[in-house]
Formats: structure tokens, sequence, C-alpha cells
């Protein structure tokens, strides 16, 4: 009696929740879709998303993608058929997320399970490898079956036309149900409608074409996109707290040692140049400090000769980006050797007293490797850690047991690595 009285108050409150989040008109739409608690009930496809899209269009609608304006008002002439569909998908997939979270007979149990493999259709391998790398980490597979969620998409806002466009929560609904989807091995054309439904966001405009991306530049802005959709009230939010590093700057007076501080911003990739043939050479020859003439000391009052630098405030996931591309577009191939459980990046972050020294230290979950001679060229995978001692390899629909001793190649383009005390709880 106690339990169904339990479960009778949240479902009160997720209600309520869909409530405030919907119209009228869409809450008795969804009345009206409502299945018995026991059936299972799936999110509408994104592909049919895109086909509804386009149906529009044939119909006098539009196709183009949304733009941002910045008349705070409304949007642009003729993109109204396009924000209203997004909208429904975001409606659809709060009412399908509750109606799974809350049923005890067919609850969403992301357990954790290597990725699925994904059907590539053609150059879309650079989406394929990003989302199986999200998908294989509890942190954000988890992240997108919580209530956390839901709240965090600030959904009272995100109608708005200039908001919705810039904040992209879309895109973080669109996210959530590409991996529903992976998690009931359901996902034939899912990663294909993904991107129908990424390029509608400014930021992703120009992955609206058939050729190969660079996977990095994907990784980098789809972190930041869902940075800012999750963020509510100025806070921190959730892909900051576990993705997003600080680099730290500062200047040294070589005469009175007093250092100028400057908090710089947040990245999600650390990127490296290539200059040795180790991981810590690259990292300290990135970190190296620069001299400084006539710099005027704030202490010394002078002009005084300084050291340039700065430090890293780095979070529970470190992802390192080589710079294997050159401005004119040729390749470094150069093999870089890095350690598996003991990186070390002590002498590179901000400590102070209470710094414990295991923060720092850093064990190997994922490597992204390149073939081919152009980053939007050739072809893209990912090998992770999906245990203790386990790793899989994630070619597009294939899927295999390797080994450690297949990770350090000159195919390597991305290293990520995890805090090695927060492993457990962030990965497996």
């Amino acid at each position: 009696m106690a339990r169904t009285k339990q479960t009778a108050r949240v479902k009160g409150r997720a209600r309520d929740v869909v409530r405030k989040n919907c119209t009228n008109v869409e809450l008795s739409e969804l009345a009206k879709r409502k299945e018995p608690s026991k059936k299972v009930i799936e999110q509408p496809s994104l592909r049919q998303f895109k086909s509804n899209q386009d149906e529009s269009t044939t119909k006098g609608g539009t196709n183009n993608h949304v733009r941002h304006t910045n008349n705070k008002s409304k949007p642009p002439r003729g993109h109204e058929e396009t924000l209203s569909k997004i909208q429904k998908v975001e409606c659809d997939a709060r009412q399908v997320y509750f109606e799974h979270l809350l049923d005890p007979d067919h609850p969403l149990n992301w357990r954790a399970q290597p990725a699925p493999g994904l059907e590539n259709p053609g150059s879309l391998c650079y989406i394929n490898t990003t989302v199986q790398l999200l998908y294989g980490m509890k942190c954000t597979r988890n992240l997108f079956s919580s209530g956390s969620f839901w709240q965090g998409l600030d959904l009272t806002t995100v109608h708005q036309f200039d908001t919705f466009g810039q904040k992209g929560g879309f895109i973080a609904v669109a996210l959530h149900t590409l991996f529903q989807e992976m998690h009931l091995h359901n996902c034939r054309h899912s990663v294909e409608s993904f991107k129908d439904v990424l390029v509608l966001h400014h930021s992703f405009r120009d992955f609206d074409n058939t050729s190969q991306q660079d996977v990095n530049e994907l990784l980098t802005k789809l972190l930041d996109t869902l940075s800012e959709a999750l963020r509510m009230d100025n806070k921190c939010d959730p892909i900051s707290e576990v993705f997003r590093s600080r680099a730290i700057s500062y200047v040294l007076c070589q005469s009175c040692h007093t250092e100028s501080v400057n908090n710089g911003d947040l990245s999600t990739s650390l990127e490296v140049a290539i200059t040795g043939r180790s991981i810590m050479e690259c990292i300290s020859a990135h970190f190296r400090l620069e001299d400084v003439h006539d710099w005027k000391c704030g202490h010394c009052k002078l002009a005084r000769p300084a050291f340039q630098g700065f430090r890293l405030e780095p979070r529970n996931i470190l992802i390192i980006s080589l710079k294997r591309f050159s401005v004119n577009g040729t390749k470094n191939n150069t093999r870089v050797d890095f350690p598996f459980d003991d990186l070390d990046m002590t002498k590179f972050t901000e400590t102070d007293e209470q710094t414990d020294p295991s923060d720092n230290k850093f064990s190997l979950i994922a490597v992204i490797q390149h073939y081919g001679d152009s980053p939007c060229k050739g072809h893209y995978d990912v090998i992770m850690r999906t245990g203790d001692t386990t790793w899989h390899r994630f070619d597009d629909k294939h899927v295999e047991l390797t080994n450690t001793s297949k990770l350090v190649t000159s195919d390597v383009y991305t290293i990520i690595y995890c805090r090695h005390d927060k492993l457990h709880e962030l990965i497996f």
C-alpha cells in the first residue's frame, strides 16, 4: 500500500512537470495518444520528423533551416512549421520518458552495455563514432535518462525562437531519443535522422552536406551545444561538470615572482601539436612558458621581464586532440605513445594545499582513430573501454572485442581520459 501511494505521488509530480512544459493543445493530443501503461511506448521516429518537414514543403511551406535572428518576438517568416515540428518532438519525447520511468512493469532500464553497431549509409562514420563514444560513457548515458535532463532544458523559454535557436534544446531531445533507440537496438536509420535534426541548429550548418566531417569538431560543438541547452539560471550544467576544463593563463614577473592571473575560457578539448613521440612531450610543449619583455608588473610598478603561460583546471573527462593536419592539409602520421592508467597532469594543473594528488591522475577510456589523408576524407572508428579489462572497437555497425595492443598506432586522432578515481562512477 505504501509503495502504491509513493508511486502515485511520483506520477503526480511527473504529470505536473509535463503540464508545466506542454501547452493545453499538446496535452490534449497526448491524452488521445496515451497507450495502456503496460505497453512500452516508442518514441516518434526522427526520420519521420524529417519526412513530415519535407511534406510541409511540398504543401507550400519551406525546407529552409532554422536560422538565428535578432528578432526576439517571433521567428522569420516561413519557419513556424519547422519550429512547430520540433516542439512536437519535444512534447512527445517528454511523455514517453515519463511513461517509461514511472511504469514499474516497463522501467527505462539503461543498463551498462557496449554501444550497438550503427548503420552508415555514407560519410556518417564521424557521427557514429561521436554517438557511440558518448553512449559508451555511463555519465552521459544516465544523464539522458534522468529527471535532471528535463529539468535542465529550461522548457519555459525554449520555445522562444532566438533562445531556441541558440541553446539547441531540440538537439538534446534528439540525442535522448537516439540513445533510447540504441538501448532498444532499434536504430537502423537513427543516426541519419539525428543529423537531419542536428543541422537545424546554426552551429552545425556546415555539416549539412553529404561529405565527411572532422570528428573532433563535431564532438566539441555537440558538447558545447548540450552544455548551453542544459544550463539553467547561469548555473553549472552537467556537461560542463564532467567535460569542460578551464585554461588559466598567467604572467609571472621574473623579478618579484608575482603572478597576474586571468581565468580563461572553458573548453571541452585540449588540442596539442605533435612535437614529440609521447603524449607527455606534446603536452609539455603545449604548456611551455614564453618570454614577455617590458611587462609592467603590478607589484614592482616597473617594466620587467616576465614569463607567460597557462595551467589547466581539468574536469573529470580529459579529451586530448592531436593536431595531425597542417594548414595546407598534409597529415602528420607520427606515432604518439600514451599511458593507459597513469597520466599524471599535476605539473600542468591548478593546485592548492587542499588538492588531492590523485585528482590529477587519469586513466585511458577511449581513442578515436582516423584512416586517410584528410579530416574530411577517410574513415573514423573508436576503441573504448567497456570494463576494468575489456575493450571494444566500434566501427559503424561492426562491434568487436579488442585488446590494448591495438590502441597505440599512428592513426590515433583523439585520446580520451577519465580521472582515475571517477572511472567506475562515470564510465562503466
